[in-house]
């Protein structure tokens, strides 16, 4: 029974970790591009790096 627990804790950190990926593509990455191209100013080098970097830290908070 306690294998079947730690199975099911895994499965469903697994899925919390795909959820946010998905959210993260869906809503999170075209927010942060529109918001970058409004409100930023630089390179576009720095622009991609600032949007990819808060993307995809948003996508991690939001799978924990």
């Amino acid at each position: 029974i306690a294998a079947l627990d730690l199975f099911k804790t895994l499965l469903y950190t697994v899925n919390n970790l795909l959820n946010g990926a998905v959210y993260g593509a869906k809503i999170r990455a075209p927010n942060a591009l529109v918001m970058t191209f409004l409100f930023r100013s630089g390179r576009s080098v720095f622009v991609s790096a600032s949007l990819l970097q808060s993307s995809v830290s948003h996508d991690l908070q939001k799978s924990f």
